[in-house]
């Protein structure tokens, strides 16, 4: 008689997991897409805003970005380097949409039954579903360089690494289940001074 080991069996049903809730998806929400397109609902752009993130900030200076629903990461346009620290901040009237569930960010939302029963497959398993997070990866936005910033919890990031600062709301994995969100939001970034925590 073999026996299974724990291992094993923890992958077997991860994958199943993923199974499961790929033929919901697909069930329900149709085809995904990773090319944004606008909806009716998207954030207004806000009034009086500071110009749009591009390069690297100065200490005191502000810009706002973008950050789209159905990406993986969404650059902001900023460079940024280890030691540097920034607030975000979220300007009134702000939303996205995990399929029809609309969400007001920085804010997350526990989910539903159906979304809880593939928790395990959520980027950051203890965050709330489309929580705002932020991460600095490199130029090409393939793999994160320093830990996931939950912007609800707190809406500072101290850099640890050189990179590009993206932002993303906290999805399933693997990259269909962004297909079905949609809209974007935009923040405001400052830099503050700069951190001697490292």
């Amino acid at each position: 008689m073999t026996h299974s080991s724990p291992t094993l069996l923890r992958s077997g049903v991860r994958w199943a997991e993923a199974a499961t809730l790929l033929v919901l998806a697909t069930a329900i929400v149709g085809c995904a897409s990773v090319r944004y397109k606008q909806v009716k609902a998207d954030s207004p752009r806000p009034q009086t805003s500071p110009p749009a993130c591009s390069g690297s900030l100065e200490i005191g200076q502000r810009c706002m970005a973008r950050v789209q629903a159905d990406q993986l990461y969404t650059s902001t346009g900023l460079n940024v380097k280890a030691r540097q620290t920034y607030k975000v901040e979220v300007p009134p009237d702000q939303v996205w949409y995990d399929a029809e569930r609309r969400n007001v960010p920085p804010k997350g939302e526990p989910g539903s039954f159906l979304m809880n029963l593939g928790k395990r497959l959520k980027r950051h398993s203890n965050v709330d579903w489309f929580t705002l997070m932020a991460e600095v990866t490199d130029p090409c936005m393939k793999y994160s360089l320093g830990e996931s910033n939950n912007l609800n919890t707190a809406p500072f990031i101290q850099v640890q690494h050189d990179g590009v600062l993206t932002m993303y709301p906290n999805d399933a994995l693997p990259r269909m289940f962004y297909g079905n969100n949609s809209g974007h939001i935009w923040v405001f970034i400052e830099r503050l001074a700069d951190s001697t925590a490292y």
